[in-house]
């Protein structure tokens, strides 16, 4: 081989190198969540969750119907129906709410009446509110609700409504339901 085409073959060869360290997936990408992206009441089926999506709310005070219990926060209370169940072995249910890149977690304080402390079978359908207490300056963003089965969502599936909050109006008190099982 004569010089110049050596020199030319080494010069292909890193830019194809250079090529793979750029398609190469980000962590995220790598890592990250199957997102099965749905919209209100459409079901959204993963690989052991199947979930769907009800009204969305924002409130001041949070009411929980079995009991009438008032909770507060000193942000706002953002409260979404859904209705979920396990596919093939039972699982918990753990919600999340992303805005702006910020992530906050199902609020726990419904304790035995939220959904998330219920465990989900597969062909039983459970129904609840999950809820997230978020900072009042946070309504005015899009929100992505996340659903997953119970523990860490990594290389698996969540269950995703997006939600313009800013469409929404505060109420002063927003209900959240006790969970139960609902007929298939």
């Amino acid at each position: 081989m004569t010089r110049p085409l050596a020199w030319i073959a080494a010069a292909g060869i890193l830019v194809a190198a250079g090529a793979v360290v750029l398609l190469e997936p980000g962590e995220q990408l790598a890592q990250g969540p199957i997102v099965v992206a749905v919209a209100p009441g459409e079901e959204g089926a993963g690989r052991n969750i199947v979930a769907t999506f009800g009204d969305v709310r924002v409130g001041e005070v949070l009411e929980l119907d079995s009991t009438g219990a008032k909770y507060t926060t000193e942000g706002v209370w953002v409260a979404v129906d859904v209705v979920a169940e396990s596919v093939v072995s039972p699982t918990g249910l753990r919600s999340t709410l992303e805005i702006d890149g910020n992530e906050y977690l199902g609020s726990e304080r419904l304790d035995t009446d939220g959904i998330e402390s219920w465990t989900l079978a597969a062909g039983l359908p459970t129904a609840g509110t999950v809820v997230f207490e978020i900072p009042p300056k946070l309504v005015g963003g899009t929100a992505h609700v996340r659903l997953a089965g119970s523990g860490t969502p990594r290389l698996d599936s969540v269950i995703e409504l997006t939600v313009d909050l800013s469409t929404l109006e505060v109420a002063p008190t927003v209900t959240a339901f006790a969970a139960g099982r609902v007929d298939p």
